[in-house]
């Protein structure tokens, strides 16, 4: 059969490559782009869902009616934040009487109009 030093040759331990340090730091950037990529990704999709949108429609109504006299109420929400929101059924109360009541509300825009902090209203 076999003998050591026949077996030693056949499982042979591979070396570990010790790579320049460049190597090194050109690897970990290209890692956190990747990772970074990977977020994006990840962040886009979840704002396409209905949880999100659901949640968005309740932080917009609890700020509003935190910071103002008025109770604002939104049906639903539909669209993308990246695309347009489209607000069906805003109604915006202050002191028992209505002051906004909008049965379609358009917010359009653009991902660069919002790094620019532009909206329109429509």
């Amino acid at each position: 059969m076999y003998t050591q030093k026949y077996f030693s040759v056949i499982v042979k331990k591979k070396e570990k490559i010790k790579r320049p340090f460049f190597r090194r730091i050109i690897n970990y950037f290209i890692y956190f782009g990747v990772g970074v990529i990977i977020l994006f990704l990840a962040v886009f999709g979840f704002t396409q869902t209905s949880t999100f949108r659901n949640w968005l429609n309740e932080t917009i109504t609890e700020q509003v009616n935190s910071s103002t006299n008025g109770e604002l109420s939104i049906e639903k929400i539909d669209g993308t934040i990246f695309t347009s929101l489209i607000l069906n059924n805003t109604l915006y109360e202050l002191e028992n009487d209505t002051l906004f009541f909008g049965e379609k509300v358009e917010i359009r825009t653009s991902p660069l109009k919002i790094l620019f902090k532009i909206i329109f209203l429509i």
